[in-house]
């Protein structure tokens, strides 16, 4: 795919903290004590996972899947339900080959092509005949929908955007940088990496919250919107105050330190074990929940109870490409 991106369908999970107010109300750091609870449609809460996951599978399910995706066919492979799109022109596709599928039959202006490349975004049901995306096929059981026509069939996916705000209550005042002029890209950077020197270090990310009711631009989509107005956030099982400390000696913008409900160290190894697991597709983590998430083909419900006992509930979270029809 030389040096074209992928665009990974991995969703992030919304985070909340039980948060204690910082000691002075005018202070511009604000620290918490409590651990990170999630929010949203079969999200963990906390404490372990939750049971109404809906991409975890019975074993024994035997009805059609669902999902949504790109669907692309190219010279080199058939119909195939995409589960990473590399964004060169026309796009590539690894993925799960589709069965029954016409291009004809779809509704005009839903789908593009360009050197032999058809492409285009679809909800698509059918039966999966084998276990991993290498030897298995989706047949149709029924035409492709179009993204907007979904209906119930999917579950309510979670916003990639979503879940970095800030677990500190906003400080009197707002978030401000009580030092601007350490309030740089540079000395965002140098915390960063001393972040990472923490002890029980859990994670780190960057919120930035509205001005005067405005969304701000994220940061990855604006390189230069001010650092003085992102809120570094930082989480550990060590000591909060002292975490605190270490980065403001550095860091002069706006800052919140809470507690981690996992090291990342600790992360680390239970990914290293499930990244060993058949049929996985992608793992990472997920620093504001303290999750593990592992994205196969299929979640299946025996193997989340199996990572639960080996790594403890809530550790691991599954998701999939496939969500069982039910009903």
């Amino acid at each position: 795919m030389g040096t074209a991106a992928l665009l990974l369908a991995l969703l992030g999970a919304c985070a909340t903290g039980r948060a204690t107010p910082a000691a002075d109300p005018g202070d511009t750091t604000a620290t918490t004590t409590g651990t990170g609870a999630t929010a949203g449609d079969g999200a963990p809460a906390a404490g372990g996972i939750s049971l109404g996951n809906p991409d975890l599978v019975p074993d024994d399910h035997t009805g059609p899947y669902a999902a949504l995706g790109t669907v692309l066919q190219s010279p080199d492979h058939g119909p195939q339900l995409c589960h990473a799109v590399a964004t060169s022109y026309p796009p590539q596709c690894s993925g799960l080959d589709l069965a029954g599928w016409d291009w004809a039959a779809l509704p005009a202006g839903s789908h593009e092509s360009q050197n032999g490349t058809t492409w285009g975004d679809f909800v698509v049901v059918g039966t999966l005949a084998g276990t991993t995306e290498q030897d298995g096929t989706l047949t149709l059981t029924e035409p492709p929908r179009l993204p907007g026509d979904a209906g119930d069939l999917l579950p309510v996916a979670r916003d990639p955007a979503a879940g970095f705000d800030s677990p500190c209550p906003e400080p009197a005042g707002g978030w401000r940088a009580p030092d601007p002029a350490r309030a740089t890209e540079e000395t965002l950077q140098a915390a960063l990496t001393r972040a990472e020197r923490l002890d029980g270090y859990g994670g780190s990310w960057i919120d930035a919250p509205p001005v005067s009711g405005e969304p701000r631009p994220d940061p990855e989509d604006d390189p230069a919107l001010d650092p003085a107005n992102q809120v570094l956030n930082v989480s550990t099982t060590g000591d909060v105050a002292a975490a605190e400390q270490a980065l403001r000696e550095v860091w002069g913008g706006p800052l919140c330190v809470s507690t981690a409900r996992r090291a990342y160290a600790d992360l680390l190894t239970v990914q290293a074990d499930l990244d060993r697991r058949e049929g996985l597709l992608q793992s990472s983590i997920d620093v504001v929940t303290g999750e593990v998430v592992g994205y196969f083909l299929v979640a299946r419900q025996s193997l989340q109870e199996e990572l639960d006992a080996t790594h403890g509930a809530g550790v691991v979270r599954l998701e999939a490409v496939l969500h069982p029809v039910r009903g």
